[in-house]
């Protein structure tokens, strides 16, 4: 009788981890059913966290031999490591043109740690540097650093909405474009990098919620395709887009413009953690682009004060195979 019970026990213990398996697996392909629920977008960001938790079911599975279940499981962990495997294996292309050397930060409006960002550009000594979030606070910090930066596009706003490009290079048709419904900017401008024009856009659209899942986010992204246009071939899109590789959304956008990310070869490399870093982080930060350019290097650099971390990224025209 007690062998009985204790049977019980152990088979509902498993199924407790199966179910755990299941929900997991379903919030992992959410992105399946969220150009119908928008708000199932939200789930889709973490697949690093959701491959960890089935790899843990799958190996309690195992060890507690409940073969079926384990296989089960094991299933479901193919999905996110599907996802997540192809950003550590990359095509190396080697390549001697000139480089552009970007600095992209969202420093989080609130954060008054503005030597860090100064510290960070004084010693990676970049060409371009981004500042999304960029109050007039952090407009008036960064005047330290305006006599090696003499090209400029300064946005400074309120809150979350302001952004600002520095360049050591000229500036060609820049402009700033507000979203007439979030009133976030995106900047729009282009440097002539030897024989080539590489248009450069810095974004930051509204990040999605509840209420509207990631909808607004996909009009902001829409708008900003336009903006890429059909020529791609030289483009850099970069900053916080507010959402990861394996959204619809995400994907949709860079496959409209034709644009590859520098995350490819090098990782998964999370950007963004409002909690425990190792538990709540996600890529949402990034640098994408054309067939025409070629990524030499992309890192995360730490800036105290900001729950995001910036972008370091070296970026060539790719050479031309003949």
């Amino acid at each position: 009788m007690k062998q009985a019970i204790h049977t019980k026990r152990m088979n509902a213990f498993d199924n407790f981890i199966l179910a755990g398996g299941i929900i997991t697996s379903c919030a992992s392909n959410a992105a399946w059913g969220s150009k119908i629920i928008p708000q199932l977008g939200l789930l889709v960001h973490f697949q690093v966290q959701y491959a960890c938790t089935l790899l843990l079911c799958f190996i309690l599975l195992l060890y507690r031999r409940a073969l079926a279940r384990s296989i089960i499981v094991g299933l479901f962990l193919l999905f996110p490591l599907v996802r997540i495997a192809p950003l550590y294996f990359s095509s190396a292309q080697a390549s001697v043109a000139p480089s552009l050397n970007i600095l992209s930060s969202n420093v989080q409006y609130t954060n008054k740690n503005y030597g860090i960002l100064i510290d960070a550009v004084n010693r990676i000594n970049p060409d371009i540097v981004i500042v999304q979030e960029a109050t007039n606070d952090w407009n008036d910090a960064l005047f330290e650093i305006h006599h090696a930066y003499p090209f400029r596009i300064l946005y400074p706003q309120p809150g979350p909405r302001g952004m600002l490009l520095l360049s050591k290079k000229l500036l060609i048709d820049s402009e700033v474009v507000i979203d007439p419904f979030t009133k976030h900017s995106t900047i729009s401008t282009s440097i002539q990098l030897n024989d080539s024009l590489v248009h450069i856009i810095a974004a930051h659209p509204f990040r999605p919620g509840l209420l509207h899942g990631d909808r607004i986010l996909k009009n902001e992204l829409k708008a900003i395709s336009q903006l890429v246009g059909v020529h791609s071939e030289k483009t850099i899109v970069i900053g916080d887009l507010n959402t990861t590789m394996w959204s619809t959304t995400y994907t949709d956008f860079v496959n409209t413009c034709n644009l590859s990310n520098l995350r490819q070869g090098r990782g998964v490399l999370p950007s963004w953690s409002r909690f425990i870093p190792w538990i709540s982080a996600i890529p949402i930060d990034h640098c994408l682009v054309g067939k025409g350019l070629y990524g030499k290097s992309f890192r995360l650099v730490q800036i105290e004060g900001s729950d995001h971390r910036a972008m370091h990224a070296v970026v060539q025209v790719a050479i031309e195979k003949d």
